[in-house]
């Protein structure tokens, strides 16, 4: 079902775009807690792969969706777990970076 409520759009859009505009510069921030020093600049500068990323992301999502369907949904969901497991795994490491600095 496909919603053609405009202002519905509009709110889901704003919402969205706040929740960006206050994580991105804090994984910046983050980001620079978490890196040993000289490794500063090499860290923060592949973080800016996500540019990558936010340009090929709908091409590639698109030819998805046109060859699986409702499937590209669910490879979403899995990388997204397989991701989660990651982070929850090394959340200690990276605890212990944040403390130190």
């Amino acid at each position: 079902m496909r919603s053609t409520e405009i202002w519905l759009w509009l709110t889901v859009t704003g919402v969205f775009s706040l929740g960006e505009a206050i994580l991105m510069p804090n994984l910046n921030i983050l980001l620079d807690q978490l890196a040993p020093a000289k490794h500063r600049g090499a860290y923060l500068g592949a973080s800016m792969l996500s540019t990558l990323g936010i340009a090929a992301g709908p091409l590639i999502g698109g030819v998805m969706l046109a060859l699986t369907g409702a499937g590209v949904f669910i490879c979403t969901a899995l990388l997204s777990l397989i991701l989660c497991a990651l982070i929850y795994a090394f959340r200690l490491s990276m605890l212990t970076r944040l403390q130190d600095s």
